[in-house]
């Protein structure tokens, strides 16, 4: 099922109270959910990129299949598609109280991959809307 799409202004919003969670999380070593908001916003981020360009997108969490996608509109997201398809576990373990441990360096480079994809996101999406 696809989803039409939303603003993708409002979408970046999103991911960027999400990333702004990771990162309060992460400094209070949260580190598990510090990685479900940054997962979170790598998802908003590559929605939004697929909103700005009118596309409709899958209504899923996984991020390999929504960074495949969005890749037809930023090749240069080719690279960071084994990261981002890392952090899909981190939308359904934690929210449904799976027990997950997650090393500190693990949690830095979700986070550091979710920063990474939202800026590159931001600057198309906010160049692109009037």
């Amino acid at each position: 099922m696809n989803k039409l799409p939303e603003s993708a202004p409002g979408l970046l919003r999103k991911a960027s109270s999400d990333l702004e969670a990771a990162d309060l999380l992460f400094k209070h070593g949260m580190l598990d959910v510090a990685c479900f908001h940054a997962q979170q916003c790598a998802e908003k981020s590559l929605k939004a990129l697929c909103a700005c360009k009118d596309e409709s997108y899958p209504f899923t969490h996984n991020l390999a299949e929504l960074c495949h996608q969005a890749m037809s509109h930023l090749p240069t997201l080719a690279p960071m598609r084994e990261r981002l398809a890392a952090l899909t576990p981190f939308a359904v373990f934690v929210r449904y109280g799976e027990e997950i441990d997650v090393a500190p360096n693990d949690a830095k480079e979700a986070l550091q991959t979710a920063h990474e994809v939202y800026d590159l996101i931001f600057k198309i999406v906010h160049t692109a809307s009037p």
